[in-house]
Parts: C-alpha cells; sequence; structure tokens
C-alpha cells in the first residue's frame, strides 16, 4: 500500500480534475491516466464515505477496466491482468482436473476452486443475474460483466481482465471477504502475494498442492531480462555480414591455432621440465645412498678402532697389574732379608753407646 500525499491548498485543483473525469468522451486516455493518477486522493476519500451507487456516479472512471487497472498497480504495486495470464496455467497444473475441461483456463479455474472448497459456483461465476452482493462475473452475450451491490460496475469481453477485475473489486471498493468464500481469497492471495487472509483450510490446500505466494515485481525483472537478451543477441546477429563472420571465424581459428602452439609448448616444457625433476631427484637419491654408505663404513671402522683401543687398554692394564705386584713381591722380600740380618747380628746397647754403668748412691731419709 502506497502512501497518498494531500495538500489542502490544492483541494480545488484536485476537484477541478476530478470534475473533468466526469466526462471521458472529451478526454484522451493519456489525459485521462494522467489525471486519474493526480486524483487518487480524492476518491479514496470520497469512496471510503460513499456508497456503490454514488461512488459510480461520481466517477465514472470505473467503468472504464484500464483505470481500474492503473489504480490498483498504485495502491498495490500489482499488475493484474499480467499476474492473472501468469498464474491461472501455473494454479491449474498444480491443481489437476477432469473437470470442465471445455471452459476457458481462467473460468475453469474458478469452477475447479469452487469444486474443491465446496461452494457454489454461481456465487463468483454465473450467467444469470447474481444472488450475492459481492463482487460476482455475470456473463451474457459472450461479454462479462463484474457486479458489486447487485450493480454492474465494469464490463469486458476477455475472460482473463474480467478474473482480474473481479479480484481487483475488493481493492478499490475496500470490501471484506465472505466468511465462507474461500476460492477467492486463494485467487486474491496468489495474484497480490498477500496472505494475510488466508484461512487455515486454504493454507492446508496451498501447502498440500505446492502452491507458492510471491509477488509479481520479483517476476517481471528476470523475464525482461531474459526477453532484452535474446532481442540484443537476436537483432545484432542480421546486421553482421559475410565478411564480418568470415573475419570471425579466422580470427577464431588464429586464436585456436596459437592457443593449440602455446598449450603444446606448455606441454613440451612441462615434459622437459618433468624429466629435470626426475633426473635431479635421482641425482639426489644416488647422492644420499653414496653417502649413507660412506657414513655405514665409517661406522665400522670406529667401530672396530675403539674395539681394538679397549683391547690395547686391557692389555696395558693387565700388564700393570702384573709389574705392580712384581714390585710389590720384592719389596715384601728386601723387609723380609733385612729382619733377618739384625736377627743374625745383633750389637749391644754397651758396644753400642762405649760408655760405663754407674749406680747412683741411695738416699737416706732424715728423722
Amino acid at each position: 500500500m502506497i502512501m497518498l500525499p494531500h495538500n489542502d491548498e490544492t483541494s480545488d485543483d484536485v476537484q477541478a480534475k476530478a470534475n473533468e473525469l466526469r466526462n471521458l468522451s472529451e478526454v484522451d486516455v493519456l489525459t485521462q491516466l494522467k489525471l486519474w493518477q493526480e486524483t487518487v486522493y480524492f476518491r479514496r476519500q470520497s469512496i471510503n464515505n460513499q456508497s456503490t451507487q454514488d461512488i459510480i456516479n461520481d466517477f465514472p472512471g470505473y467503468s472504464n477496466p484500464l483505470l481500474i487497472f492503473e489504480e490498483v498497480k498504485m495502491l498495490t504495486n500489482t499488475d493484474l491482468p499480467a499476474a492473472v495470464r501468469r498464474q491461472v496455467p501455473e494454479l491449474i497444473n498444480k491443481i489437476p482436473s477432469t473437470s470442465f475441461i471445455t471452459e476457458s483456463p481462467a473460468i475453469r479455474l474458478i469452477k475447479i476452486l469452487c469444486k474443491e472448497f465446496r461452494e457454489p459456483i454461481p456465487h463468483l461465476f454465473c450467467d444469470e443475474q447474481p444472488s450475492t452482493p459481492y463482487p460476482t462475473l455475470f456473463y451474457i452475450d459472450n461479454i462479462i460483466h463484474i457486479y458489486v451491490d447487485f450493480i454492474s460496475i465494469v464490463s469486458t469481453n476477455s475472460i482473463d481482465d474480467a478474473v482480474a477485475l473481479l479480484i481487483a473489486m475488493y481493492t478499490i471498493f475496500g470490501l471484506t471477504f465472505d466468511k465462507k468464500s474461500r476460492a477467492v481469497r486463494l485467487l486474491y492471495a496468489v495474484l497480490h502475494a498477500e496472505t494475510r487472509y488466508l484461512t487455515n483450510s486454504v493454507r492446508i490446500l496451498m501447502k498440500e498442492k505446492g502452491i507458492d505466494v510471491y509477488a509479481e515485481q520479483q517476476y517481471q525483472p528476470k523475464q525482461h531480462q531474459t526477453i532484452s537478451n535474446s532481442s540484443a543477441n537476436i537483432s545484432t546477429t542480421p546486421a553482421i555480414g559475410s565478411q564480418t563472420q568470415t573475419q570471425t571465424q579466422t580470427q577464431t581459428q588464429t586464436q585456436l591455432q596459437s592457443q593449440t602452439s602455446i598449450n603444446s609448448s606448455n606441454d613440451s616444457s612441462i615434459q622437459i621440465n618433468s624429466l629435470a625433476v626426475n633426473q635431479s631427484t635421482e641425482n639426489k637419491s644416488s647422492n644420499e645412498n653414496r653417502i649413507s654408505n660412506e657414513n655405514l663404513n665409517s661406522d665400522t671402522n670406529e667401530r672396530s678402532n675403539s674395539i681394538e683401543k679397549t683391547s690395547s687398554l686391557n692389555l696395558d692394564s693387565q700388564q700393570q697389574t702384573k709389574q705392580r705386584k712384581r714390585q710389590r713381591k720384592n719389596l715384601t722380600s728386601v723387609e723380609t732379608n733385612d729382619h733377618q740380618i739384625v736377627s743374625i747380628n745383633p750389637i749391644p746397647f754397651n758396644d753400642l753407646t762405649n760408655s760405663n754403668l754407674t749406680s747412683r748412691p741411695k738416699r737416706t731419709r732424715r728423722i
């Protein structure tokens, strides 16, 4: 829903433009669209305070489908005719049925939905006078009239536009849905991408059938983009002559040849590099083997030298111990001989000192 600006100073101007729209026969289509857009705020205020018959009398532009679709687009940013033409085939595919095959796709969809929800079809589409004040399609003499409050609002000979106008009546007149109407709720939700009016039974059916709700403007940019790309390709290809085609072919051939030559040179360089790498790896492996053999030889030599050294050390230590034992034996023999010499040739103490012994007299004690 868009914001509708309003200025009290320009109310007289808006009223004058609304009066110009009362006589549509005197105004061309472009001027009608411009005046219709400029008076939308004034119209919305009048609709909230007037009956359906008074609205039609004050704004005869509502009898024009083009102006109705333009106002719906301004209020909801939805292109209803485009949405109907896109969504109706998808909904029929998602709700397969063998009923109403002879009907047009849009009318067949309405009847299939009424059958699914067990609703009377004449409440939405009938060939007699409508029996309900809610928006109804009345088909007579190959023209479809859209009724609201038992009043004919607008008519068209396009079935798709008729379904779009049926849904547009709820937006234009601010109508609420009937509590028992579920088929029109589903159509409104799918076409307007609005799910707040769905009942639980409608949501269950949509989930079972895999019916998605998304805005129409999300679909249009992708479609326009693909169409513009395809049209650009189609429009540019005929303008190219045979000479340019041959030039492009030769250029592509030369590019392919150069690319193949580059690829071959790259392949050869890759092979040379791979051979060099293999040779270097082989040399490295041979050097490593040679170094490992030398290390093994040096280890064996060192081991043998260490063994010899240990054996020589052991021999030296044994010889030293033997020599020490011999020296000890000699020392003990000398000591024993000395003792024997002293004992054999004893020298008296007197002869050694050459002194005589003199005895001292004994002292007597005085009494």
